[in-house]
């Protein structure tokens, strides 16, 4: 005949203090399930009057719940409590519960001398009483197992976002006082472990943050799961040392907090964002002006490229987010709220649009300003100082090979669904091919132009919404106005030398949407308005470089749905030299006011639909 089901803590003798509410509360009711005798203590008898009524009324075959009002600061009542347990055979279980978060705990400066002695002697003598008088109730009756838990905080792991100093200061000394109790007694068998929960759903610390919006979102922006943790989660890890379960477990620090010390903890001085508050002062101020008045501020990025900063030992993509919502508030706080907006991310590499936006930062108070998200991609983080692209035709990875430039934006597709998911634009706020590339001397305009094109419409077809070339170090050159400037490097200007606006220019003429084509140097896209195609670009990226020998290869096109339009569809080209001499329909930007010159040119198509196209060309259709 099988025998009932023992709990986990059948015939155990356990005192519970705080038990009126929270952890506390929701233990005593384990407790009493997994067939413990519970003494539930608290410092305040109505309260503690209610508490048993929830647990017998939970568990109503519990064997033995009783309570006894306590106030754990008294050494007296202490040993009374624990003593009032020698006619059920003594103390197996002593959990030390109770303490407290004043609300007028603050920092150092501010925080009262009595707030500092009434926490500490609630929630480090209260605990030193209680272990205290545990190990003589179990010394008395000779037990030579015993299990004491004492509650601390993950705030005396890593401190915490918001002063209050005394509390921290309180749970880092229960900390402290366990570690050497365990060492202590455990040749005796009393296991010593302090319970480090998070910041919880109880009423303890909501009372304590109450309505101050700021002081709870300094909590909650700490959080991987987006949420306080619950009572009832830290009392089953209760049950779990406790239990014989746990016997092997000792001095433990056992945290319970959803991961929020694994994420790191990287407090940001007041005086950082103080400083970008002031900088977004100044920004806005410049944009009042009425030299300014035809430029539109459309975002604030706080922060380039912050995967790649080192702001601490916890410095991570959580850290991060805390960062951005902390200057958020101070921005508010000190220059209100216009309804300015943020763009965020505009990571280098190490963290991605999907890992943020996995976080909680779009449900927090920031979320409603945000208006894009950002990355950064370069086809070639290296330098390249060539006189031509020729050796990237011979081989798979040139820039201008149409499968080279999908491989390397494919990445990003992630990302964009991300965002869209987000209801925000991606973008990819800084990009370029390599550094040099389309300098006049340096390297194939030709390949520049064609890269661009392809690359910006190849992103645009993947939900990209905004490609934004660097112009900056490395790409010392302007796509739109015509600069004194020959060569790689950042100071090659010479005033003598003959002004051209850059490949990227006659790259921003095109804009269209992908038509897919088989052909390995052929690349097509179509443009789409109110669901009519109205244009097709068409790019032949066989390059042709100042190095190329014979004949100049010409690529036929053959388009059979425009054989049907008798000659009047209409087209421009983009055609090169190499180096420079760049044409777009006919006419060139490079003079020295950066105005076409030359008679624009339109051809017709075909009667049979062919177009002839050069090597490293291109051609628009106009439908």
């Amino acid at each position: 005949m099988a025998s009932a089901p023992r709990g986990r803590l059948q015939g155990k003798n356990a005192i519970i203090t705080g038990a009126a509410g929270g952890i506390g509360l929701e233990t005593s009711i384990l407790f009493a399930r997994e067939g413990a005798n519970v003494l539930m203590a608290d410092i305040s008898a109505p309260a503690l009057e209610k508490a048993l009524a929830k647990v017998k009324e939970v568990v109503p075959d519990a064997p033995r719940v009783e309570t006894i009002k306590c106030d754990v600061s008294k050494e007296s009542e202490v040993q009374a409590m624990v003593e009032s347990q020698d006619s059920w055979g003594g103390t197996d279980v002593m959990f030390n519960n109770a303490g407290i978060m004043h609300a007028d705990d603050a920092d150092a400066v501010d925080t009262p001398e009595k707030i500092w002695d009434l926490t500490h002697n609630i929630n480090v003598k209260g605990v030193w009483f209680g272990c205290k008088h545990a190990v003589l109730s179990l010394r008395r009756h000779k037990k030579n197992r015993g299990s004491i838990i004492n509650t601390a905080s993950v705030v005396a792991l890593v401190g915490s976002a918001t002063p209050q100093l005394a509390y921290t200061a309180s749970k880092g000394a229960v900390l402290a006082l366990t570690r050497e109790l365990a060492i202590v007694h455990a040749r005796e068998g009393f296991r010593f472990n302090a319970l480090c929960p998070a910041p919880l759903n109880t009423p303890l610390l909501q009372d304590w943050l109450g309505d101050d919006q700021p002081k709870r979102h300094r909590r909650e922006v700490h959080f991987p799961t987006g949420r306080f943790g619950e009572a009832i989660e830290q009392a089953h890890a209760v049950v779990f040392l406790a239990s014989d379960e746990s016997s092997f477990v000792n001095g433990s620090d056992f945290v319970v907090d959803g991961g929020m010390t694994k994420i790191g903890l990287v407090v940001i001085p007041k005086t950082q964002s103080t400083e970008a508050a002031a900088q977004v002062r100044e920004i806005e101020r410049a944009f009042a002006d009425l030299r300014c008045r035809d430029i539109t501020l459309d975002n604030i990025e706080l922060g380039n490229e912050m995967d790649f900063q080192n702001i601490g030992d916890h410095w991570g993509l959580w850290a991060y987010k805390e960062r951005q919502i902390e200057f958020f508030n101070t921005i508010n706080e000190e220059l209100t709220n216009n309804g300015r907006k943020y763009r965020i991310g505009d990571f280098a590499q190490l963290w991605t649009s999907e890992q943020l936006l996995a976080t909680d930062i779009m449900q927090s108070a920031m979320g409603k300003f945000v208006n894009s998200i950002s990355e950064h991609h370069y086809q070639s983080g290296s330098k390249y100082n060539l006189t031509s692209l020729s050796v990237y035709a011979q081989n798979a990875e040139t820039l201008v090979n149409k499968a080279n430039i999908r491989t390397n934006l494919a990445p990003y597709a992630m990302s964009t669904r991300s965002a869209r998911r987000a209801g925000i634009p991606f973008v990819l706020g800084e990009t370029n091919s390599f550094s040099g590339h389309g300098s006049p001397g340096v390297s194939n305009a030709a390949a520049q132009t064609l890269w661009m094109i392809d690359y910006s419409l190849q992103a645009a077809s993947i939900g990209v919404t905004g490609l934004y070339y660097h112009q900056g170090v490395g790409y010392n050159y302007s796509a739109w106005e015509p600069i004194d400037h020959i060569g790689g490097n950042v100071y090659d200007y010479k005033p003598s030398a003959k002004r051209r606006v850059m490949p990227l220019y006659y790259g921003y003429l095109v804009y269209i949407n992908e038509l897919w084509t088989d052909d390995g140097n052929l690349t097509a896209y179509q443009i789409w308005e109110d669901e009519d195609l109205k244009r097709i670009v068409l790019l032949n990226q066989q390059p042709w470089t100042e190095l190329s020998e014979g004949t100049r290869p010409i690529m036929s096109v053959i388009l059979p749905n425009l054989a049907r339009t008798n000659g009047k569809v209409t087209y421009k080209r983009l055609e090169f030299e190499s180096l420079t001499g760049l044409t777009w329909g006919g006419q060139s930007w490079e003079n020295y006011e950066g105005k076409p010159t030359g008679k624009p040119s339109l051809e017709r198509v075909g009667s049979d639909g062919t177009i002839l196209m050069k090597a490293s060309s291109a051609v628009l259709i106009y439908l």
